[in-house]
């Protein structure tokens, strides 16, 4: 950054050197310049020369106009030739009317290629030969953007040297303005941040523009684009920049709390830079540029407006906490101020010199330049404050994993503590209650209990990413009847085996598994009936396994709930009756994806279907 900083004051040093080359001295050779303006766009010379014109010093600042100016010019008596002198480049069409030459100078302009000006260089110009006596020229300037327009009359030599002075000044326009476009746009890869993002598209717009309006992308590629082409592609550049801006704006706003009405005004600001974008393919007109320029000042000082009156602070993100919201305001005054000063010349409301030629130069590089640090500042808050973020989140992710350890340690102990006597329960149970009424109550509640600790036990692993896959290969269907035995529901249960079910998978977690939807589907569905379990070999996305589908019917507990069956906790609202846990069908989610499986629920038919699909 600090490199970059004495890049950017090394070219504003070049900028503020080249002072001397707008000084001009022009007056010796231009006694004087009148205009006059033709709204009929039809006069010819002889026409032009019988009217009146308008006296003016400096440079001519007409405005957007829909007709043709004149400039009638006098020209001192000289010895040698001289050079004439027209800037900007942005002027569309130049015609010169000099009775002392030979013959009809080409047309030169925006639209016409470098070489038809006398010598090829920055500005345009035209070679006016030797007269002993005064004598009046005129120019016919036609133009779709402003008619801001600076004549200058000067010997050769003098004009070479201001003309390689002005190549640099201009140089250090667009190398400053792609210097920050780049460094914007390296931000932008860095952070992926959106706002830097778009300010880096719009910079990179200014870059082309301030390119083409100071004449480098002319004579760097003149002998290779046609001339017609790159004024099109400058005008849709000149129109094209504010929508970047009110997009940028508006998403930099919003990080502040922008208010819902003044959010609609930037959509509308967004629809009138659209409509002047569409309206310049369409027609190409002044009216299109005035209202670009016009659409730009109210943008301008809606930011402004905006970041006064727009923002809800309390609502703000934290992005906001990386750029004070008064530097921001401050920033705006300071924008405004710059392009009031560039388009009051620009709509003719204010006479014009040497400074209204680089204002649009000097309000992009400096709001840029402004704009850039900034943007910098704010990256690197942004950075501070995630960094803080992500410090603060660790230590509460350690804090939290700190307290499932220790949670998963005493569910252990507890459980470790509580086995042992509940052991001894049963063994009593079965020794006092044995062949009474009350021996089948006892050892299913003696059993619920224990099961309740095993899922306890279980979560607290998941939990605690201590479950260890083993994998082993072994034939399902012989897994299944060991399981089916131990619940000894056989009676009640229908088999069915397809293909050779051999599986490579952790038994111990897939008897988890299994038995939780059995237990799940002895419970629930209602006594004596069948439950059904079919396995086959399936392949899932390519991938061979084997799928074991349990089928059974809906007791009067209902059925689970699609959206919420496999949630931690989740029991059936009319299931409050039967012990549980609702921990069951969570594990097999858990479980089943820890093996690298899939599970889903169906109902249809007042049928609960559940699949599992283990891979091979």
């Amino acid at each position: 950054m600090k490199k970059l900083t004495i890049i950017f004051f090394f070219i504003l040093a070049n900028i503020l050197g080249s002072k001397p080359a707008y000084a001009t001295n022009s007056d010796q050779y231009l006694l004087s310049q009148a205009y006059f303006e033709d709204k009929s766009n039809s006069l010819s010379i002889s026409q032009i020369e019988q009217k009146e014109f308008i006296p003016y010093q400096g440079a001519l600042t007409g405005g957007y106009k829909t007709g043709t100016f004149w400039l009638k010019l006098k020209i001192a008596a000289s010895t040698q030739p001289l050079i004439l002198k027209i800037r900007p480049v942005f002027i569309e069409e130049i015609e010169l009317f000099d009775s002392a030459l030979p013959q009809q100078k080409p047309l030169v302009g925006n639209k016409y290629p470098l070489k038809a000006s006398d010598i090829e260089a920055v500005s345009y110009n035209f070679e006016l030969v030797s007269r002993p006596a005064d004598r009046d020229i005129y120019l016919r300037i036609k133009s779709v953007r402003s008619y801001l327009v600076n004549a200058e009359v000067m010997p050769l030599a003098q004009y070479q040297k201001k003309d390689r002075q002005e190549l640099l000044v201009y140089a250090a326009y667009s190398t400053l303005t792609l210097l920050i476009a780049l460094w914007l746009l390296v931000s932008w890869v860095l952070h992926r941040e959106l706002v830097l993002g778009i300010f880096a598209a719009q910079q990179i717009f200014a870059f082309l523009h301030t390119s083409l309006h100071g004449g480098i992308f002319k004579i760097l590629f003149d002998d290779y684009f046609d001339p017609i082409r790159m004024n099109s592609f400058f005008s849709f550049l000149v129109v094209t920049y504010p929508f970047f801006g009110i997009l940028a704006n508006k998403f930099l706003l919003r990080e502040y709390g922008l208010k819902r009405s003044f959010n609609s005004v930037f959509n509308l600001l967004l629809f009138f830079s659209a409509l002047v974008i569409t309206l310049n393919f369409l027609t190409n007109q002044p009216l299109t540029f005035n209202l670009n320029s016009l659409l730009v000042f109210i943008t301008i000082l809606f930011f402004l407006i905006a970041s006064l009156f727009g923002v809800d602070i309390h609502q703000s993100t934290l992005k906001a906490d990386a750029l004070p919201i008064n530097v921001l305001r401050i920033f705006y005054i300071f924008n405004l101020t710059l392009w009031t000063l560039a388009i009051f010349p620009l709509q003719g409301w204010l006479p014009g010199g040497e400074l209204a030629l680089h204002s649009l130069h000097i309000y992009s590089m400096v709001s840029g330049l402004v704009f850039f640090f900034l943007l910098q500042y704010r990256a690197k808050a942004l950075l501070k404050i995630e960094s803080s973020r992500a410090i603060a989140l660790k230590s509460e992710a350690d804090h939290e994993r700190q307290q499932r350890e220790e949670q998963s340690m005493l569910l252990a102990m507890l459980s470790h503590e509580i086995k042992t006597p509940l052991s001894v329960l049963k063994l009593v149970v079965d020794e006092k209650v044995s062949g009474s009424d009350l021996e089948g109550h006892a050892n299913r509640a003696v059993n619920n209990i224990d099961f309740i600790i095993e899922r306890c036990l279980q979560l607290g692993k998941i939990d605690a990413k201590s479950m260890q896959v083993h994998k082993i290969t072994f034939r399902i269907d012989e897994f299944i009847n060991s399981i089916i035995s131990e619940f000894k529901t056989k009676n009640h249960t229908s088999l069915t085996y397809h293909d050779n079910p051999i599986v490579h998978t952790d038994q111990d977690i897939l008897r988890i598994i299994v038995s939780n939807i059995l237990e799940n589907a002895i419970k629930y569905s209602p006594k004596e009936s069948q439950i059904y379990i079919e396995t086959r070999n399936q392949n899932v996305n390519g991938a061979s396994g084997v799928q074991i589908q349990f089928i059974n019917d809906v007791g009067s507990m209902g059925a689970p709930d699609p959206e919420h069956v496999f949630k931690k906790y989740y029991r059936n609202s009319s299931a409050t009756k039967i012990s549980g846990s609702g921990l069951g069908l969570y594990l097999v989610y858990e479980l089943i994806q820890l093996i690298g499986g899939l599970v889903s629920y169906q109902y249809q038919h007042q049928k609960v279907i559940f699949k599992l699909w283990i891979p091979c």
